[in-house]
């Protein structure tokens, strides 16, 4: 599915030049929610992303096009030249594979945690074989030795939010979460109610990856760290915490 968003006017460019400027396609996760991407029928995309997305169409003064993309394939349509850039991506999600791309210097420090409705402490642990809420097709690096032992069963959803709402509503005890996401989901919860972090796990530097041997890959990348240095990122940020 593709959403042409038509932003000449927030560019600024004159109608000659915008219709000559090539646009800039970039992959977003169809599995995203809120409060990264979101977009209903007739109305402008909204989210973290989306702003960085069209960020850096302003920045390299080109029309911006946003795909919709299944989350296992866009490294494919990335190197297939389907797609320009994929942007809130992490090295770390991809292990050896990630030496196939070419990284943006990091945008964005994202910390996953695990959340709960209980109270825990180190004297009682998660205990053996719990299922853990999680994203389908989401790496957890830090977990992988843990759901691969079977000390923790994984339980996918399509998309963060699904993950969380499942634990509210008592589906699972424990869920795995990004600090944003999980900030967001807690604005409308009462103040009782509101979902703990119980552990936090390492941090991924978050950036937007290119094909190495795309015609506009090193021009992108340039862009993207103009965007970081100029504070741009942060006042992005400051919208959905």
């Amino acid at each position: 599915m593709r959403l042409t968003l038509l932003i000449l006017a927030c560019l600024n460019l004159p109608q000659g030049l915008a219709d000559e400027a090539k646009t800039l396609r970039i992959g977003v996760a169809d599995s995203w929610s809120m409060p990264f991407y979101q977009q209903f029928e007739g109305q402008d995309a909204e989210g973290i992303v989306a702003e960085l997305d069209l960020q850096l169409g302003k920045q390299l003064q080109r029309p911006v096009e946003l795909i919709l993309t299944p989350r296992n394939r866009m490294p494919i349509r990335l190197l297939s030249g389907q797609v320009d850039v994929i942007c809130y991506q992490s090295p770390a999600w991809f292990g050896a594979d990630a030496e196939k791309f070419a990284w943006s210097v990091p945008l964005i420090n994202q910390r996953d945690v695990i959340a709960s409705t209980v109270q825990l402490n180190s004297q009682r642990p998660i205990p053996q074989g719990t299922r853990l809420g999680a994203v389908l097709g989401y790496a957890y690096p830090a977990l992988t030795s843990a759901f691969a032992q079977g000390q923790w069963i994984r339980d996918d959803a399509r998309r963060q939010e699904l993950t969380l709402r499942k634990l509210i509503v008592g589906r699972y005890d424990y869920a795995l979460s990004n600090e944003l996401s999980l900030a967001w989901v807690n604005r409308a919860q009462p103040a009782g109610e509101k979902l703990r972090v119980i552990e936090y796990l390492p941090a991924a530097q978050v950036g937007c990856m290119v094909d190495p041997k795309g015609r506009d890959s090193q021009q992108i990348l340039k862009a993207l760290e103009k965007i970081k240095n100029s504070g741009r990122i942060d006042e992005i940020l400051s919208h959905y915490r």
